[in-house]
C-alpha cells in the first residue's frame, strides 16, 4: 500500500479527507485515479494541517511526505 492510501484511509476515506480539508471531492478522488497515487505538492501542506487540527494519526511516512520532507514518489520504502 502507498504512503497516499494510508492518508486516505487515516482520514476515513476520499470524501472525509475532502471534507476536513475544504477541498472539492472530485479533486481529492482524482488523486487517487490518475494512475500515480500522489497529493499535489501544493496540497499536502492542507492535509497535513488538517490531520493534526482533526487529531487524526499518521505514520512517520505520511507526516513527512505531507509535510515535504521524502521525495515526491508516494510509495513507501
Amino acid at each position: 500500500m502507498s504512503i497516499v492510501d494510508d492518508i486516505f484511509a487515516a482520514f476515513g476515506g476520499n470524501n472525509a479527507l475532502a471534507e476536513a480539508t475544504n477541498i472539492p471531492p472530485q479533486t481529492v478522488s482524482d488523486w487517487r485515479r490518475k494512475g500515480a497515487v500522489n497529493i499535489p505538492q501544493w496540497r499536502r501542506r492542507d492535509v497535513l494541517d488538517a490531520a493534526q487540527r482533526l487529531g487524526i494519526p499518521l505514520s512517520t511516512e505520511a507526516a513527512r511526505y505531507l509535510a515535504g520532507e521524502t521525495p515526491s514518489e508516494a510509495r513507501a520504502a
